[in-house]
This record gives C-alpha cells, structure tokens and sequence, in this order.
C-alpha cells in the first residue's frame, strides 16, 4: 500500500470569490481560454498555474509568495485530506460529475504497481510541470 497522507493544504482565503479564482485544468484550456481567467482576477489560478510572458515560472513562485504574504492564500493549521466534487461537460458533449480526495501520495517507482500511472504524458508536459514545481516549491496540479 504507497503511503497516502494529510498535509497542510494552500487555498484561497474565504474572502475571495471562487468564481473568479477558478479555471479548468491547464491543459484544456485555449489561450482565450486563458486570457478570460486572466481578466477575472489578478488573482486567478491561471496566474500561477498557467505562466506566460517572460520568464514565467520564476513570475508564477513570485505571486504564489505575493498571494501567501498578503492572505490570498493561506496554509491550513492542520494536515488533512481535501474531499471534492467537479461537474463537468467531457469532450463527447457528455455531462460527468466526480468525487475525489486530494492527500500527500509519495511517489512510487513506475514499476512499483502500487499507484495507477497517468495516462500517457508528452515529455514537454512533464518539463512544463517540473519547472513549475521547482520555481513554486508546490504542486499546484493535483494528477487526476
């Protein structure tokens, strides 16, 4: 059984408006997709999760310390598991809904059998998300 545990989560204060702070997943989204996220708030998670510009994963781990140092963000007092829920139309035009739960899950050589692998990744998405883990210190995309 891979360890699976609590952890002390950052999210978005209860003061911000959820509405304007949420995004799909970075890899479906369009750059109009993106821009819209953008323009709803300075403090949308396109802004971290989804960098553009110059040098963009050093400007997302700025904000990411902007937003903790100004109570965007905040850490939970207590480690704990995060259950959510997401709706969603699929890509057949299909309306889904689906439950989960968000813990810290070391990580597990491919081999291992012990956790389902992701589907298939392209070496340029898995640098993408290297890079934004070392430049943020976080894991701001769960793998679902």
């Amino acid at each position: 059984m891979p360890l699976f545990e609590p952890f002390h989560a950052l999210r978005y204060s209860p003061t911000v408006n959820l509405a304007d702070v949420c995004a799909q997943p970075y890899d479906v989204q369009s750059n109009a997709d993106r821009e819209t996220y953008a323009r709803r708030s300075k403090h949308n998670i396109v802004h971290l999760d989804l960098p553009i510009g110059d040098d963009p994963y050093r400007r997302a781990g700025e904000n990411l310390e902007k937003w903790k140092d100004d109570k965007t963000l905040i850490v939970d007092e207590a480690p704990s598991f995060t259950i959510y829920r997401m709706s969603f139309v699929d890509s057949a035009g299909v309306s889904r809904r689906t439950t989960g739960v968000i813990g810290a899950l070391r990580i597990e050589p491919a081999d291992s059998k012990e956790v389902m692998p992701h589907e298939q990744t392209t070496p340029k998405a898995k640098t993408d998300r290297l890079e934004l883990t070392r430049a943020t210190r976080a894991n701001l995309s769960p793998i679902w």
